[in-house]
């Protein structure tokens, strides 16, 4: 509200992120935001609105207009910038009467309060800012507004068009950093990575939320110690109780067979080594070390088919009977060594590529593919390139992973270097997918300075009718803060989603970078989202024109006309 407002504990609060993590941004983004920080501190409690945008500034975010209806935008009416009253609502923190249509004047609330008002038609730019302070003007002010009206129109920071998820956050868990670090030397601090949700029944029908993740301490930017937590709701995501803890484990996926819930992890130490643990009854676990190749686990879906329950590790993918121990090393089967076939050399030929580094595939997804084919797509670790993602064939018992011939292993797909869950939705006869949304096209100038393929500030919805052919229906979760494209993709990330249906609703658990951190890697939340009834949004989505673009392919011209 505009009349509680007070300046944040640093004024330069975006400039100090940068301060954790200025190495991996250009100077000019670096120099841009301490500029739009300034500017932000010139507008101090006020408001600034741009005609034809469905949101606004205040208190150095983002807020949109209608947090239920993301296509209500301010608009301009025979000189009056008119606003929806949900907005005005939220800055003046009252009721204000509207004019039928849910709109109100802005200037007219603004001359009754006592504000300054100030319209530029140049820019669109509406601002009101609370006295004494000299108004905004287009002579002694053209920077101002210049700036301002570019964080509107960021082609790199897109915005939700027709999803209203934002709304529905909730807080599972939290590590906020502290409001005093200029830097993370010589602190001690908690990130919060690897989130995984299952939804089920008890003995008496009623509704059942478990979700895990890590809680890793930290120590001057070296991590001591990982420990994955079990959380457990029993009111429909109200609350949530710890129940249990599986130490020393990370990358854990929650899963479900035959009535019994298990969390498979990836030991630290020893280093890659699965242990599984058996949730008991009594709420505690039971936990084993599978004795094998080392291998990796990862928060997606595991999968029951013919009467085999394969989990999604890598480079060996495991299975095991339906019905056999899965505390027991016997009970599992290994695959071949993904790594043996997927390489550098195979990349670069499919892709026309010059070179590559950080190459390596992970995070699997196994599911049932079109015509019953078990498939396995996966993301792959490759910079500086984005944009693709691994497709194989799994043979029914689980031993043999071979290259999609259609493809030869190689699909394009709207994510960047980033952990993405794959499920087939009968509802819809999609394949759908929530993968970090490639906003800032690559490669990037700087490239040496800039930030990693893997800028995770975006998440999007993204749908496919054969695992190859992919088609982004809207963006879900985009950066609230003001802040260019760079230093966001820097600072802030939602990331390592992993969704479930409930009911008409998509139930997404997000690993959530924002505010002040470190860096968008180490996450700060645990966030749980509800993408309301999204069965209508994904069908006349998919069906319209593509409208958002995947950067990743753009020719070298367009990128320049992109980042102008």
């Amino acid at each position: 509200m505009y009349r509680d407002f007070k300046l944040p504990i640093y004024p330069q609060r975006s400039s100090e992120m940068m301060f954790s993590c200025r190495g991996c941004t250009p100077e000019e983004y670096r120099l841009d935001q301490a500029i739009l920080d300034v500017h932000l501190e010139r507008l101090g409690a006020g408001t600034v609105l741009r005609v034809g945008e469905a949101k606004a500034i205040f208190d150095r975010a983002f807020h949109k207009l209608d947090p239920a209806d993301y296509s209500k935008a301010a608009y301009e009416r025979d000189g009056r910038v008119m606003v929806p009253v949900s907005y005005l609502r939220l800055y003046f923190g009252e009721d204000l009467p509207d004019d039928g249509q849910g709109y109100a004047d802005l200037g007219a609330i603004c001359a009754e309060r006592g504000l300054a008002f100030t319209y530029d038609a140049e820019t669109g730019l509406a601002i009101a800012m609370p006295k004494p302070g000299r108004p905004i003007t287009r002579e002694e002010d053209a920077g101002f507004l210049a700036r301002m009206a570019h964080a509107f129109r960021d082609p790199m920071m897109p915005e939700p068009r027709y999803n209203a998820s934002e709304a529905t956050r909730k807080v599972i868990a939290s590590s906020s950093f502290s409001d005093e670090y200029k830097s993370f030397e010589d602190k001690d601090y908690i990130n919060l990575y690897s989130p995984t949700i299952l939804l089920t029944r008890d003995k008496a029908g009623s509704k059942v939320i478990y979700i895990a993740h890590e809680r890793s301490l930290f120590h001057d930017w070296r991590e001591v110690s990982t420990v994955t937590v079990l959380l457990r709701s029993t009111d429909g995501g109200e609350r949530y109780e710890e129940i249990a803890t599986l130490e020393n484990a990370r990358w854990a996926t929650l899963f479900e067979v035959e009535g019994v819930i298990y969390l498979a992890g990836t030991l630290i130490e020893p280093q890659q080594t699965v242990v599984m643990a058996r949730l008991e009854p009594d709420g505690s676990l039971s936990s084993r070390v599978l004795e094998g190749p080392h291998t990796d686990t990862c928060p997606n879906e595991m999968l029951v088919h013919n009467g085999r329950v394969y989990l999604p590790t890598y480079p060996y993918l495991m299975s095991a009977p339906v019905g056999s121990d899965l505390l027991d090393s016997a009970s599992w089967t290994y695959s071949n060594n993904i790594r043996e076939f997927v390489t550098k050399k195979w990349f670069l030929r499919e892709t026309g590529a010059e070179t590559v580094e950080n190459f390596w595939p992970l995070e699997n997804n196994i599911l049932i593919g079109p015509g019953g084919r078990l498939q396995v797509i996966m993301r792959l670790e490759i910079q500086p390139n984005n944009g693709y993602a691994l497709l194989m064939n799994l043979s029914e018992d689980g031993k043999q992973l071979s290259f999609e011939e259609s493809t030869n292993g190689l699909v394009e797909m709207p994510t960047t270097v980033s952990k993405f869950q794959v499920r087939y939705d009968q509802r819809s006869g999609l394949y759908l997918a929530m993968p970090s949304y490639p906003s800032i096209p690559m490669p990037f100038p700087s490239r040496a300075s800039a930030p990693v393929a893997g800028h995770r500030n975006v998440l999007c919805l993204a749908a496919s009718p054969d695992l190859i052919n992919w088609k982004v229906i809207d963006i879900l979760l985009c950066d609230r803060e003001v802040m260019n494209a760079v230093s966001s993709a820097r600072a802030h990330g939602f990331q390592y989603v992993m969704w479930d249906w409930d009911g008409d609703d998509l139930l997404y658990v997000v690993r959530e970078a924002v505010g002040y951190t470190k860096d968008y890697h180490d996450g700060m939340f645990v966030t749980l989202y509800r993408l309301k009834d999204y069965l209508p949004l994904v069908k006349e989505r998919y069906a319209a024109e593509e409208f958002w673009k995947n950067p990743n392919r753009k020719k070298s011209e367009e990128r320049a006309a992109w980042l102008a």
